[in-house]
């Protein structure tokens, strides 16, 4: 039986999280009767539960991509340069807690990258995949079930998908504000690397230098474009073009949309 904890539970508690397990059991065949009697002791939930996923494209060099999970092909055709599928849904008991992800270039059928991952316990997610095909591609799975803030910010963090620059420093500021003895709003140390939640001015300019130079801007834009309480994850990765590089703004629930550089590439340049 799956009793409730005494204290107040927090979205997705404990017997969310044995009800994910024991559809994991029924999905893989094991324990299949014990673990069809154990969730019905847990008060069901799992067959209207979805999945609800979405692609981001943050690769360098493959120009569209196809993402599977469990043979389940959520999104399709995904351009690089920070684009993003929109959501897409299935019935958590058809498809599953846990599986492989594979991405292909669009409508091919070879693999270029095959990981397998738990979806978070919200079932709702953010499916990042980046790196270059001669380094190899990653696959990180964002979850989208973070309290919204009160007042009047935003939620944000931010994800490091640019494998040719190290270390970045981000700051949200008003529109003329200066950067000099300023500190970052988040750091980021390095490729792969996720920040913690800040909040933030939703309407802020968001700004990103190479770690410690606030001299040297690589991205700007006017606006992050959030509303108030919005909750959101950027990604900052690679782009095609003169603006060498993307901020995709993910907000929890809503589309998804990619910042413009206004940065010009003389400034990249003499970071080189």
């Amino acid at each position: 039986m799956c009793s409730e904890p005494s204290f107040k539970a927090a979205p997705h508690s404990t017997p969310d999280r044995r009800r994910r397990q024991l559809l994991a059991r029924i999905a893989s065949g094991a324990g299949l009767a014990s673990a069809l009697s154990a969730l019905s002791a847990c008060g069901g939930g799992g067959p209207d539960d979805d999945a609800t996923l979405r692609a981001v494209n943050a690769t360098m060099d493959v120009a569209s991509i196809d993402v599977q999970f469990n043979d389940w092909l959520f999104a399709g055709a995904v351009a690089y340069g920070g684009a993003a599928s929109g959501y897409a849904r299935r019935n958590l008991w058809t498809v599953g807690p846990r599986g492989p992800f594979e991405v292909r270039r669009a409508g091919s059928s070879p693999i270029l990258l095959r990981d397998t991952k738990t979806l978070p316990d919200g079932d709702t997610a953010s499916v990042v995949v980046m790196g270059n095909l001669a380094a190899g591609l990653r696959l990180r799975v964002i979850d989208e079930d973070t309290a919204r803030p009160g007042g009047a910010t935003s939620r944000l963090r931010l994800l490091h998908a640019w494998p040719l620059v190290g270390a970045v420093d981000a700051f949200v500021t008003l529109a003329d504000q200066p950067l000099a003895g300023r500190d970052p709003s988040h750091r980021l140390s390095g490729y792969e690397s996720l920040s913690a939640y800040t909040d933030v001015r939703g309407d802020g300019r968001l700004r990103i230098t190479p770690a410690g130079r606030t001299d040297l801007v690589l991205f700007d834009s006017a606006s992050i474009g959030l509303a108030a309480n919005q909750v959101a994850t950027l990604v900052i990765s690679p782009a095609p073009g003169a603006a060498r590089v993307a901020a995709a703004v993910l907000p929890q629930g809503l589309p998804a949309y990619v910042l413009a550089n206004t940065v010009v590439t003389s400034q990249h340049g003499a970071s080189q």
